[in-house]
């Protein structure tokens, strides 16, 4: 099978996502290609994967000064409005690159940077979605979101910050430019004032946390099946690679695994594509 992995992210999304790689090419001989930018290309040579290139780099933005100022306010609500212009830009570029490169593939894993336009690649090819993470994005009472200001908050009020983490992504202007991007490229619009935020949670698209319980205060109880945790993979020097891979191997649950193997993957297509969450059927 052919599987891409995306990541557009910094460092912190690039090795795991890469350790993640190595594994599955270990375990299950797939084809596996990591979509990623130029600065990580001899890396993923070096490792066996192949490599295919995006014009998007956020490390560029990560050394922006806007964001540092942006982070040293401590006021995330100025984020999306601070970087919209560098981001949009960005992504324009690199959501064609996404488009051309997943096409032909049996499966699209993406991490959380690349979470949004993966949604809709995954649509247009009708080729089923994953989502790799190093952070806890999946809603839950029992924290808040990760971009929440720490402070004490009942368990209601920490699931008040995932919607807030909803509304400040996807705002009216990045609804219509997604929109915009989703008609030219032959889809729908969403409807019902969703964005693709609002829609990664209202289906159960396989999550795979690879972060430890012990991080968050144990798995969540709301979590729903198709999150897994898996440990952290990356807590030992790159020069120990192949432990790290095998240790994340190890660390999937069978069922995981099942699913990483893809012995049925043609009957598990996208929630989106059949308008329920189709995708429980795995677990």
């Amino acid at each position: 099978m052919k599987i891409i992995i995306v990541t557009v992210g910094t460092k912190c999304d690039f090795y795991p996502a890469l350790i993640f790689a190595a594994a599955l090419k270990k375990y299950t001989q797939h084809e596996i290609t990591l979509l990623t930018n130029e600065t990580f290309r001899e890396t993923v040579e070096r490792h066996g994967l192949l490599f295919a290139k995006i014009r998007t780099d956020v490390t560029l933005v990560s050394k922006s000064p806007e964001l540092k100022q942006v982070l040293a306010e401590g006021n995330t609500n100025k984020v999306t409005h601070t970087l919209a212009p560098v981001i949009n830009k960005m992504f324009e570029d690199g959501r064609q690159d996404m488009l051309q490169e997943c096409y032909g593939k049996d499966l699209i894993v993406c991490c959380p940077s690349s979470l949004t336009h993966c949604f809709t690649i995954s649509e247009k090819h009708r080729i089923p979605l994953m989502v790799i993470t190093t952070t806890p994005i999946t809603p839950t009472e029992q924290h808040a979101h990760l971009i929440a200001p720490r402070m004490k908050r009942t368990r209601r009020q920490n699931m008040d910050t995932y919607k807030h983490f909803v509304r400040m992504f996807d705002s009216p202007e990045r609804k219509r430019q997604y929109n915009q991007w989703r008609e030219e490229i032959g889809l729908k619009a969403f409807e019902n004032d969703l964005g693709p935020h609002a829609l990664f949670y209202s289906v159960d698209i396989p999550t795979i946390c690879l972060f430890s319980a012990l991080s968050i205060g144990g798995k969540p109880s709301d979590w729903k099946p198709n999150v897994h945790l898996t440990g952290f993979p990356t807590n030992a020097p790159l020069n120990l690679f192949e432990e790290q891979v095998d240790k994340i191997w190890n660390n999937f649950s069978l069922n995981l695994k099942n699913l990483l193997f893809c012995l049925h993957l043609e009957v598990h297509l996208s929630p989106i594509l059949r308008n329920k969450s189709s995708w429980l059927q795995t677990w």
